[in-house]
């Protein structure tokens, strides 16, 4: 995998993750019309451990792809910038799941 492949995958996980992340309090992202059923008071607990489960398991497989979709001939280097982009990416989805829990 190309860095840049990388890079692109990186993103498609982060941003498949911070939609998950976002929902789990218990609004949608993105809302086209009046008829989308938001959970029930009593269910938002629920709703929200199921939206943050699924959201880590993106990102536990996707760090696992990432990190077997490697090429073997070469050892992969990040650079400082994409290292402290990773880091804000996590940061911002730690945030993401703290602001939804305190929504709830």
């Amino acid at each position: 995998m190309s860095p840049y492949q990388r890079r692109a995958f990186a993103a498609c996980i982060f941003a498949l993750a911070f939609i998950f992340f976002y929902e789990a309090r218990g609004e949608r992202l993105i809302s086209v019309g009046d008829n989308e059923q938001q959970p029930a008071n009593a269910s938002l607990k629920e709703h929200y451990w199921e939206s943050i489960g699924a959201g880590v398991f993106v990102v536990a497989l996707g760090a696992i792809l990432l990190f077997t979709l490697r090429r073997s001939d070469r050892i992969v280097r990040f650079s400082s910038t994409e290292l402290c982009l990773f880091a804000l990416g996590v940061g911002v989805l730690l945030g993401t799941a703290i602001v939804s829990w305190v929504r709830i």
